[in-house]
């Protein structure tokens, strides 16, 4: 299975696609959000931040594109659940406005439209 490998610079999803190459899947791609430039560090309640001068560097290494998207929304909800259990047919637009989490699936549509995934594909973190 072809995957695409959200990174933050962190030893964890470095070691999150060793695991999946040795299990057998593909790395087709790594993807990454930032914070805005002139900040290390942002106070962010889904994303880990620290490490982000060295992406860069690990997206060289892995030889696959690198996405990268800079966080511009912030922590607005809250709750264990987002968006709805309806499903995008009833509901196709479940974005809540200025989350950060938006920022994540701007960045995955990016990789998406970017590359050309034939068979099952995966994402993993």
């Amino acid at each position: 299975m072809k995957f695409v490998a959200l990174i933050s610079g962190g030893k964890d999803s470095c070691f999150n696609i060793s695991h999946c190459q040795q299990n057998g899947h593909e790395l087709v791609a790594a993807a990454s959000l930032r914070p805005k430039d002139g900040i290390d560090e942002l106070d962010s309640y889904l994303y880990q931040t620290v490490g982000q001068d060295a992406i860069e560097y690990v997206g060289q290494a892995l030889d696959v594109p690198l996405y990268r998207r800079v966080i511009t929304g912030t922590a607005v909800e809250l709750s264990n659940e987002y968006g709805t259990r309806i499903g995008t047919d009833s509901v196709p637009d479940q974005s809540i406005c200025g989350d950060e989490t938006e920022d994540l699936f701007i960045l995955l549509r990016e990789v998406k439209v970017g590359r050309v995934f034939a068979g099952k594909s995966a994402l993993t973190a």
